[in-house]
């Protein structure tokens, strides 16, 4: 089909869908998002009510049949405790994740004159920067729980009451026994007891968590300044007004010690070798290697110097900046 075609089909698609109503579909992320993902109005307003793509990609995924899903991901900003949020049809899974919600259509075709909670239903996904070490959930372990704890459950639950209504009390097991085979629920049964054994075997690799150094602004924009003029980087690409400023100090200092708690993360790692297999035993080390060479290499770009170099210029304005042996 061509493009002519193409847009042909989706414009008499979107003539005969029912009108998309932004604000309903806004009111019901209002309402949502704030007990799933611990998100603020303000927040919601400024990274999705207010933009113009999010609101499209919302509209497509309302009368669009073929759009059935829609993932609002909760991105963890460069500022401690700053969020903000996005939403594609696609999921992704990286560091500054804090969680992921998928939105799942039950109809093709959103129906404004009905209630969304009775046309959608909604998939919590924790991210890696969601927890810390004493709450850390590994995908393994989230979708493991999903499926011993909620799906398996609910399939079982929903056989044994078809079965019950077939066998109506008259002693007809053997015939209730024998239409589950014919339509295959034992192999099913099967299916979800291995995935739910899969998972569990995964959870006894120990994972190396990918680290990300969190850098200050100011320094950022610093680097570029030197990067773009081609000039040596020193402490006097910072504004001297900064040096001198205890909040932005602190907040330096804020900042390293959060490279020491996670860097920590992957150093006071171990596993038992006689918990698995040689080769997840193996397999950590590596990844194990591998992480170390990551943080080697993050510790000495230029961000992290040159943010060391200023809290050490002004250590005597700040005397309660220790600096790890670590990072020095």
């Amino acid at each position: 089909m061509d493009d002519d075609s193409s847009t042909a089909v989706r414009g008499a698609e979107e003539a005969i869908a029912p009108a998309y109503d932004a604000e309903q579909f806004n009111e019901y992320l209002a309402s949502l998002l704030p007990l799933v993902l611990g998100a603020e109005l303000q927040d919601l307003k400024s990274s999705l009510f207010l933009n113009p793509e999010v609101t499209e990609k919302c509209k497509r995924f309302a009368i669009d049949p073929q759009n059935l899903v829609l993932y609002v991901m909760k991105v963890k900003g460069d500022e401690e405790d700053k969020y903000t949020y996005t939403i594609a049809s696609e999921i992704t899974y990286l560091p500054n994740h804090v969680a992921s919600l998928a939105i799942i259509k039950r109809v093709s075709i959103l129906d404004p004159t009905r209630s969304l909670q009775a046309q959608l239903q909604i998939i919590n996904l924790p991210g890696p920067a969601g927890s810390d070490g004493s709450t850390a959930i590994t995908p393994y372990e989230a979708i493991h729980s999903y499926i011993h704890l909620a799906v398996s459950p609910y399939f079982n639950a929903y056989v044994n009451a078809k079965g019950g209504n077939l066998d109506g009390g008259s002693g007809t097991g053997s015939k209730v026994k024998h239409d589950d085979s014919k339509m295959g629920i034992p192999m099913a049964k099967k299916k979800i007891a291995e995935l739910e054994l899969s998972l569990l075997h995964l959870q006894q690799n120990v994972e190396i968590p990918e680290i990300s150094l969190n850098i200050h602004p100011v320094v950022k924009e610093g680097v570029e300044k030197c990067k773009a003029e081609g000039k040596r980087l020193t402490v006097d690409v910072i504004d001297p007004s900064y040096l001198v400023d205890s909040v932005f100090l602190n907040k330096l200092q804020g900042d390293v010690n959060g490279w020491i708690k996670e860097i920590q993360k992957v150093t006071k790692l171990d596993r038992d070798p006689a918990s698995g297999t040689a080769i997840q035993e193996i397999n950590f080390w590596l990844s194990m290697e591998k992480a170390l060479e990551s943080i080697e290499e993050q510790l000495r770009s230029d961000h992290i110097v040159l943010t060391l170099d200023i809290l050490k210029h002004a250590k005597p304005f700040t005397p309660q900046c220790r600096l790890s042996p670590i990072l020095v």
